[in-house]
């Protein structure tokens, strides 16, 4: 009996040693990392962002004052009024933007200051 309870407690030292020390070193894979690529693409991150939340508004002739339907517009636009820009996305500054809608994360936000500070290229 005695050498029972040995063997017994040895394979629970070894059970729970070998699951207590059971980790995945990948948990960005997993989990999603807390930092922002601001690698920026402008038609995957700045003109998508800005199709979705904002075209739908501010295109040509809509009355609104505020004109972006393509590069050159939204790039005229951030030359003159960056920090509005920014501001209305992250609802800091000016009316809060998309209007009725969510500000940007700070993630999209940070890679719309990236491609303004990166010289607004198209690519």
């Amino acid at each position: 009996m005695r050498f029972i309870s040995s063997y017994l407690c040895f394979f629970l030292v070894l059970v729970l040693g070998f699951f207590g020390s059971c980790k995945y070193d990948k948990r960005d894979e997993i989990y999603g990392s807390n930092q922002c690529d601001t690698t920026v693409i402008y038609y995957e991150d700045i003109r998508l962002q800005f199709e979705q939340d904002c075209f739908g508004c501010h295109l040509a002739g809509n009355g609104t004052g505020v004109e972006f339907y393509d590069h050159t517009s939204l790039k005229n636009y951030a030359e003159q009024r960056k920090s509005l820009l920014i501001g209305v996305t992250n609802h800091t500054l000016g009316s809060p933007m998309p209007k009725g809608g969510e500000k940007w994360s700070e993630c999209r936000v940070n890679k719309l200051k990236a491609w303004i500070n990166q010289g607004m290229k198209r690519r």
